[in-house]
């Protein structure tokens, strides 16, 4: 048995036996499978409400003076950059979240070797069949950059320098340490929760690290800190007016009832696992453990077993990818924690390594590593209403990243890397499952994206969405009758309907008062109230209006109260339609109504001001 785990000596560099080549070809394949899988469903879906909120929110982030979150801003350049081409935002965003992944097992696997050995081909292929753990996210298909896409981002990058850094003072180091500021400054950004929890990580690393520097520690934070007031500066205009934003979102949030007050973000939660889940975490964690043992073996028969058993993995990404196997698999609502199954595996490899009597010490620089790394995730879901499991899942690389750290800590010599292969194809297997199931069961879609065939134009450069026929004709009416109706694109618009964003982006208004007012939560109104209190009388009075009358999250109209205005009175019917069967999630159609504003703009600007002013008396 000590022979599936003893390695020979030597350099990564050397001539490739046959398995070793025949694993690498395996795992180029499977990957190039599964990027091509998302890339060729990039222009599918469109959801109204969440991804309507990142659309609206990129497209035009300097309207608003208040937010929990800047991920708008963050994305607004690269929105500008593709020609406001919501499809190719989506394209790039794959592709940095990616490529910062595959840096990320780049540079961890290459940095546990005893000596730098210079640029590895075999490594940087396994770096990259690992990297498409960061797609965990599209497991319920919202393609559409966000604060979440950000946050595992600013993650990645925390991650890359934790990495990169040292107590000396060389370039790949201070690199190390201005990426650490860069990641902290990007998770502030798009989750200020995050960032708080990034602290203590960093505190952690630093302490473990052993000899370090003031100075480096200087690059850090003096990057972060310089990064905000910049952030400060072109955003609001000045660090103050910045902090009121942050002052303002936080009183709303907690206004709104929507689980985001401080007693309901400090909580533990817990999972459960139906059968199904259990067995199958259990079968693949055994499956890859020996696979990566044998592969790791310097006994050609035992290569040959592994690279059979490697096969086998990749297959069933094939039959995914290829969409041969369709059907539910009975996982349950935490199939995005089945990626504990590679790190699981790289664990057992570990400690059977050291069981053999191979002991190995793992350095306390990447202790640290590997203790950020297993909290990482949690950081990430931090501050989300949702399970803080279930969200965590999303960024579930980083406890695959720490089983690979352990088993490389313990392992040295010769083609190491190819033990490592079968844990990236049992990585790409789950993470084949949940592209399954986000194109399958898509977020608040009523069918499989592979059964859409309605496509359709949105945002200002008509970038073609493919969606289902009645979201098609649900967008097409939109546009078509606001058209005729007189409405023109930049027209702002007060979207009383409470879930409806993606709609005002599709028509290409501007929504006053935030990206999405959310209707549903007790506090619902009050928010509605405080955002729009902050808009300027001169807009609300050349907003028209979109309601839900009977809809299940609607804003009551009383709101129109807040600036003199009455639905009846001052303003008419300019155009109705029927929302799609499922948009929103809920099954029945509703009927929404654009209105205009009847009363001249000087009229409607002060009744707007004297009801402001008889509130304040």
């Amino acid at each position: 048995m000590q022979a599936v785990i003893e390695e020979k000596t030597g350099a990564d560099t050397g001539r490739l036996k046959a398995p070793e080549f025949c694993l690498l070809v395996l795992s180029v394949i499977s990957t190039a499978l599964i990027l091509g899988w998302i890339f060729r469903y990039s222009n599918y879906a469109f959801d109204f409400t969440d991804e309507g909120y990142y659309a609206v929110w990129i497209s035009n982030p300097f309207l608003y003076d208040w937010s929990t979150t800047q991920f708008g801003f963050i994305y607004y350049p690269l929105y500008l950059l593709v020609n406001e081409n919501l499809v190719l935002l989506r394209q790039i965003n794959v592709v940095i979240t990616f490529g910062l992944a595959a840096w990320l097992f780049y540079s961890v696997i290459r940095n546990t070797e005893p000596k730098d050995q210079g640029f590895s081909w075999p490594v940087l292929i396994i770096s990259a069949s690992f990297a498409t753990a960061s797609f965990v996210y599209l497991s319920v298909w919202l393609a559409t950059p966000s604060y979440n896409s950000l946050a595992l981002q600013a993650l990645l990058i925390t991650a890359i320098g934790f990495s990169l850094s040292e107590g000396r003072v060389t370039r790949p180091s201070m690199l190390g340490w201005a990426l650490i500021g860069v990641g902290g400054w990007l998770a502030f950004m798009a989750k200020p929760t995050t960032a708080i929890l990034l602290l203590p990580c960093f505190v952690l690393y630093v302490l473990l690290l052993g000899k370090f520097k003031i100075r480096l520690i200087a690059i850090s934070a003096g990057t972060a800190t310089l990064l905000l007031l910049l952030s400060a500066l072109i955003i609001d205009g000045s660090p103050a007016a910045f902090i009121n934003r942050l002052q303002v979102a936080a009183e709303f949030s907690s206004m709104s009832g929507a689980g985001y007050s401080l007693q309901e973000l400090l909580r533990l939660d817990i999972f459960e696992f139906n059968e199904t889940d259990t067995r199958f975490l259990a079968a693949l964690t055994a499956f890859a453990a020996v696979a990566a043992a044998f592969s790791a073996s310097p006994r050609i028969s035992l290569k040959i077993g592994g690279c059979l058993f490697s096969a086998a993995l990749f297959v069933i990404v094939c039959a995914l990818a290829f969409g041969s196997l369709q059907n539910n698999f009975g996982l349950g609502r935490f199939q995005g924690l089945m990626m504990w199954a590679p790190a699981f595996a790289a664990i057992l490899l570990t400690m059977l390594l050291l069981l053999m009597g191979k002991p190995k010490r793992i350095p306390l620089r990447f202790l640290g590593l590997l203790i950020a790394l297993i909290a990482f995730p949690y950081a990430y879901a931090f501050g989300t209403n949702a399970n803080y499991w279930q969200a965590a899942s999303s960024a579930s690389i980083f406890w695959v990243l720490a089983g690979v750290i352990a088993a490389r800590c313990v392992t040295q010599g010769g083609t190491r890397w190819a033990g490592l292969i079968p844990l990236a194809l049992a990585t790409q297997v789950i993470v084949a499952l949940l592209l399954q199931n986000g194109t399958e069961r898509p977020y608040r879609q009523t069918q499989a994206l592979r059964l859409n065939t309605s496509s359709v134009e949105i945002g200002s450069t008509g970038a073609s969405v493919v969606v289902s026929e009645g979201y098609g004709a649900y967008i097409r009416d939109a546009k078509n009758l606001a058209a005729q109706a007189g409405f023109e694109p930049d027209t702002p618009i007060i979207d009383l309907t409470g879930q409806s964003p993606g709609i005002l982006y599709i028509l290409r208004a501007k929504s006053l008062g935030y990206p999405w007012i959310a209707g549903g939560y007790p506090g619902s109104l009050a928010v509605a109230r405080g955002g729009l209190r902050r808009v300027s009388c001169e807009q609300i009075a050349s907003a028209w209006l979109l309601t839900e009358p009977d809809g299940p999250r609607a804003i009551p109209v009383t709101l129109l109260d807040d600036w003199g205005g009455s639905l009846g009175r001052d303003y008419e019917l300019a155009a109705a339609w029927q929302t799609a069967a499922g948009a929103g999630d809920y099954a029945a159609p509703r009927r929404q109504e654009l209105y205009r504003p009847k009363r001249s703009g000087t009229d409607a600007t002060q009744a707007c001001v004297a009801a402001r002013l008889e509130r304040k008396h």
